[in-house]
């Protein structure tokens, strides 16, 4: 009687440790796309920086914005974007323009796959029929200059942007779902006309979020 009983409790507890090993292992699937922190390191404008959410009061702040023409129709275009900043620090991302007939989540995944990509203002002036695919780097810090100078990857050359990791992450808020990329950059930074200096190998790992026109 008493081996019987032993062995239900053994049983119980194998049934109770594989319950529990399945769960794990679920979580650990779940668990990362909960945990991702944007981030950039890199050297600009002869400053080494270290930029990571939830230090030093940082934060990312993803953006959609639907430009319409008429008040009363469609959207012609959309504007994605992100930033990772502080009370010191303003550092976006803005993503090529899409087409609103375009926008869907596939096409978002295929803007942000990974592969080298162009960079330059072009993409924020021109037509979105014109389909200009610049992604656009801006940074700005209080803390290093005096001014609230905003510099910007303008034009065309000397500029590389490589997206080495994309992944497909849960929504958050308003957002049904999102793509985080990890992407290395070096370009030429300009305050207005005027060529200022470098962003020199530069990692970001930034967030893009879908969500509907409503």
């Amino acid at each position: 009687m008493k081996n019987n009983f032993l062995k239900i409790i053994c049983l119980l507890w194998l049934i109770a440790s594989i319950l529990f090993s399945c769960k794990s292992k679920q979580d650990e699937l779940i668990a990362p796309d909960m945990l991702l922190k944007a981030s950039f390191e890199g050297e600009i404008l002869g400053n080494q920086l270290s930029l990571k959410l939830d230090e030093s009061k940082i934060f990312s702040n993803p953006s959609i914005t639907f430009v319409t023409p008429d008040v009363f129709g469609e959207p012609s275009e959309v504007r994605l974007g992100t930033t990772l900043q502080n009370d010191d620090y303003f550092l976006s991302l803005t993503a090529p323009k899409i087409k609103y007939t375009d926008y869907n989540f596939a096409n978002m995944q295929k803007l942000f796959s990974v592969g080298t990509k162009k960079m330059g203002t072009e993409s924020l002036q021109t037509d979105v029929n014109e389909m200009k695919d610049n992604f656009v780097f801006t940074f700005s810090s209080k803390k290093l200059f005096s001014s609230n100078k905003a510099f910007i990857s303008k034009g065309m050359e000397g500029h590389r942007f490589d997206i080495i990791e994309s992944r497909e992450i849960a929504g958050e808020a308003r957002f049904e779902k999102g793509i985080q990329i990890t992407a290395r950059v070096s370009c030429k930074l300009y305050n207005g006309d005027k060529y200022e200096g470098d962003l020199k190998e530069g990692v970001l790992t930034l967030k893009f979020f879908y969500s509907p026109y409503k």
